[in-house]
């Protein structure tokens, strides 16, 4: 309770800065009296493929608005920020011009990107490239190919086509439409997927995952699901999405591992809804440097096991981040996750804590920490060792690749986390090893220094070296932001 408490207070600081910032984004329509100006002409240059209303939807004002001259710079530079925060084009520039009769016509200049990209796979399938570096198996990688197809129809609807075999075999089909009234506030996305392991983690020990792989498939996920989401401003989104979800399993895992399943069973299904709120005010969602995101995810998982046991789980889950600039080259951001589930005695391969996926306390990249309730926190202080560069490489004749942004930063860091779990930990199983596993209900700290390289199609490359509670130090390599 009292790392909660310790933890609660750290955190009331970052949230009364949200809502400041929150209070002093300035509404078009209420700025305070002062000189106004009309908005006369936009003009669109550049999107030969997006639709203009795409565009206009991200800007702070439209034709025939009457803006405060005070405000008006802050106008431009948002919309700016918006327009490139939709991932369609690489470069924006917005420029004013004074008419005759007063009005101020607005000039958006952009280089769009390059929206179909058929990638092909070869990746790890371990939890992060530096746990799979400690083992360097082959087996475990993945191949095939990806077909990415953004900004569809230029109405900035997306399709993803996946089709990967090798270790990790998966099929998935997505569809996004982003509007789908005239207003654009509510969109509609739709998913069906397929994952299937000859080889998966059927137990935790040393805090590190166990493996067992057999000739037939040991776990099948189906997943399908539908989203509508409502976007009633620039800034917050709502969302709710009901998904079925079935999970196929060898009984062999329970034989292993009597925690792993309910004992006689070899299925899961459930339904799952799921209520999201988002709020990002973030300058560059890639890597921000400056603003503040929060989200909150409340799901509710109902079903049976293929012995007629029932299963239902409630979970809350919430993300926050806030970054501010010092000065032109220093910046600092805090960001913390918490997840709360009602179920205390999850399958083994729904009962992830810290280790999974971008939840981890730096320094801790080479172990899980399973558990249904867990808290994380994050902090950066960064220096931009070489400021945002643009270059022309002349290599294809296209703007779409040639044009290039890069920079890069150096930044201190520290982490902690902490996960609650009442499963015994120091038990031997049943034909299993002793678990040995410390790092539950155990704080865990992470700090250290890194340098991260930042270039255009939302790419970032970080190399940390992070020392854990232990004393143990390590290189760690990344392929996202840290918050």
């Amino acid at each position: 309770m009292k790392i909660v408490i310790a933890i609660i207070i750290l955190l009331v600081p970052v949230l009364l800065f949200a809502q400041e910032s929150t209070q002093n984004i300035t509404d078009p329509a209420k700025g305070a009296s002062a000189k106004k100006i009309t908005i006369g002409k936009i003009i669109l240059e550049g999107n030969k493929i997006t639709r203009p209303h795409i565009i206009s939807r991200e800007l702070l004002f439209k034709q025939g608005d009457s803006l405060d001259v005070n405000l008006l710079d802050q106008q431009l530079k948002q919309s700016r920020l918006n327009l490139l925060n939709t991932a369609l084009f690489n470069f924006i520039t917005i420029d004013t011009v004074s008419e005759k009769n007063g009005k101020l016509n607005v000039k958006v200049k952009m280089i769009e990107r390059w929206y179909l990209f058929p990638f092909p796979i070869f990746e790890i399938a371990d939890r992060n490239f530096n746990s799979w570096l400690n083992h360097k198996d082959w087996r475990r990688v993945n191949y095939g190919g990806f077909l990415k197809w953004s900004n569809l129809r230029g109405r900035m609807e997306s399709l993803n086509l996946l089709i990967r075999f090798g270790y990790d075999e998966r099929y998935r089909i997505l569809y996004d439409f982003p509007y789908i009234n005239q207003k654009q506030t509510i969109g509609l996305t739709f998913m069906a997927a397929l994952t299937q392991n000859h080889e998966v983690a059927y137990q935790t020990a040393n805090d590190k995952p166990l493996y067992y792989r057999g000739e037939n498939y040991m776990l099948k996920n189906y997943t399908y699901s539908s989203t509508i989401d409502y976007r009633p401003s620039i800034f917050y989104t709502w969302a709710f999405t009901l998904a079925a979800n079935r999970y196929s399993y060898s009984t062999k895992l329970n034989e292993l591992n009597s925690l792993y399943a309910p004992a006689s069973s070899n299925s899961l299904n459930f339904i799952q809804s799921t209520l999201l709120y988002r709020n990002d005010h973030r300058d560059n969602k890639a890597y921000p440097l400056r603003g503040f995101f929060t989200d909150v995810e409340l799901a509710a998982q109902n079903g049976f096991y293929s012995n007629n046991d029932s299963y239902s789980n409630l979970f809350i889950k919430n993300n926050l981040m806030v970054a501010e600039k010092i000065d032109s080259r220093w910046s600092w951001s805090v960001g913390s996750t918490f997840k709360v589930s009602s179920n205390k005695k999850l399958p083994y391969f729904l009962d992830q804590g810290l280790g999974y996926k971008r939840d981890y306390v730096r320094g801790y990249e080479d172990y899980v920490i399973d558990g249904g309730r867990y808290i994380l926190g994050r902090s950066n202080i960064k220096y931009n060792v070489l400021k945002p560069t643009i270059r022309n490489l002349g290599i294809t004749g296209s703007e779409k690749f040639d044009k290039i942004h890069y920079a890069v930063y150096f930044n201190i860091f520290a982490d902690m986390g902490y996960v609650f779990s009442t499963n015994k930990t120091m038990v031997e199983p049943l034909n299993g090893p002793l678990l040995n596993n410390r790092l539950q209900n155990t704080l865990l700290r992470g700090y250290g220094a890194g340098v991260d390289f930042v270039t255009y199609y939302d790419k970032v490359l970080r190399l940390e070296y992070t020392v854990n509670h232990y004393g143990k130090g390590g290189l760690f390599i990344h392929f996202e932001t840290s918050l």
